[in-house]
């Protein structure tokens, strides 16, 4: 039944799919577009166009432009453009060319393109050369490098609130 839907193509034509499935997951292809949220366990690569909420329960790759949040353990960014906030639960990669619009939430960071949102990390977060953020950078640890700029408050430290709030006990 599925081949009756290629019965036109002949056997010298290529048929390529619009997004490759296998067991090391999935891969939209440039010049595709993805109306729709995805939800997949298995890491997802885009190099298309989504416009709506991706989730992977591993790692979320993008070098193309998604319109949605993106959700996962782990995400990394080459000159993509992305319209929405970002969650992981482990490290995120802002690469050189690529504009995030919307907040970073991560356990970690490397930021070396723009974003124009708050970056909240609760390990150490690196803000390279190339990083220009307009927004809030609030981590354990922050590492400026010379040549970034940054546009907004920076809070160091942990969480854990308890140490500034019994020096202001202390001293009323």
């Amino acid at each position: 039944m599925e081949m009756e839907r290629f019965k036109n193509f002949t056997d010298d034509q290529k048929l390529e799919p619009i997004a490759k499935m296998s067991d090391e997951g999935s891969v939209i292809q440039k010049n595709t577009e993805i109306n729709g949220d995805l939800v997949t366990e298995l890491p997802i690569c885009v190099h298309g166009t989504v416009t709506g909420n991706i989730k992977s329960s591993q790692g979320i790759t993008i070098t193309g432009e998604v319109t949605g949040n993106c959700e996962a353990t782990e995400l990394f960014t080459d000159k993509a453009k992305v319209s929405g906030d970002i969650k992981c639960s482990g490290i995120v990669r802002i690469g050189i060319g690529t504009v995030v619009v919307g907040n970073v939430v991560a356990d970690s960071a490397v930021i070396a393109g723009s974003v124009n949102g708050n970056v909240t990390v609760d390990g150490s977060v690196i803000v390279d050369a190339t990083a220009a953020i307009v927004g809030d950078v609030s981590a354990a640890a922050i590492q400026v490098n010379s040549g970034a700029d940054i546009e907004g408050r920076c809070t160091i430290g942990r969480k854990d609130e308890s140490k500034i709030s019994e020096v202001f006990q202390t001293a009323g």
